[in-house]
């Protein structure tokens, strides 16, 4: 598991900016290129000069360009990721004010890049600290005792071999519950599975009302972690669901998405 291109939006808006600092981090990590794609209208060179200039100084790498102002920025990103080698696509979440009452309301990623993808993403969702880029020592795997959550594991392996950091398996009971041998078990037999290539691959139990709110807690106490979640398809197109919908939106880290 080794990114040639990690590509990343630009619109100028908060949201794309905060993006490059741990787009440009995971970059570096990887060696790789990273890709700013814009799909307005600045291709001139002053603009070009300008807007590297720019993502540099936020993200500490060197910088290629994808301008495609004849498609939509979803399908912008599509399009460069089929053009790169070994790529990997890293996508804002953002909120944004709608309605009668101003009620925060967070935004989709491009329906594009869900649907028409098979690269990894790593979302920043809008509570996401970015301040210090991609801290990556530590990566999340929630796993509730179903196979689709498991079906993560092996790019989550991959991911902690490659990036030397410790994997977590994630499981939120609910709260008052006193019995948590199955879970254990369970969480044993998992760290089983991995153990021939991460022997110090851990898990953790963690006692909540709601789940995504006990992933989002363990994760606010873990400054250098990242969470890893299946995409999955669904009827209507890709989803990660509503546990996944929420993680994302609450998390103060970053998310990775992987289709199995």
């Amino acid at each position: 598991m080794v990114f040639d291109n990690v590509i990343v939006p630009f619109d100028g808006s908060v949201a794309g900016r905060a993006v490059l600092a741990p787009a440009g981090d995971l970059a570096w990590r990887c060696g790789a290129r990273l890709v700013v794609v814009s799909n307005t209208g600045a291709s001139d060179e002053l603009s070009r000069v300008a807007l590297k200039g720019r993502a540099i100084t936020m993200s500490g790498a060197d910088v290629d360009f994808w301008v495609d102002p004849g498609h939509s920025m979803g399908e912008a990103l599509v399009r460069s990721a089929a053009n790169r080698d070994h790529p990997l696509i890293c996508v804002p979440l953002r909120n944004s004010k709608k309605g009668l009452l101003r009620r925060m309301v967070t935004e989709p990623m491009p329906h594009e890049v869900l649907h028409d993808t098979e690269v990894p993403l790593l979302v920043i969702g809008p509570e996401a600290d970015v301040s210090r880029g991609l801290p990556l020592s530590e990566i999340v795997v929630p796993l509730d005792g179903g196979p689709s959550a498991e079906r993560i594991l092996p790019a989550a392996v991959a991911w902690a071999h490659e990036f030397k950091a410790s994997l977590v398996l994630l499981r939120v009971v609910p709260t008052g519950v006193d019995d948590h041998q199955a879970p254990i078990r369970y969480l044993s037999e998992r760290l089983g599975d991995v153990a021939a290539t991460l022997p110090d691959a851990r898990f953790e139990l963690v006692e909540a009302d709601d789940e995504a709110l006990g992933i989002v807690g363990y994760l606010g106490d873990h400054d250098s972690s990242v969470v890893m979640l299946t995409l999955e398809p669904e009827r209507h197109g890709e989803s990660i669901g509503p546990l996944g919908d929420e993680v994302l939106a609450r998390s103060p880290r970053a998310l990775v998405l992987v289709r199995p």
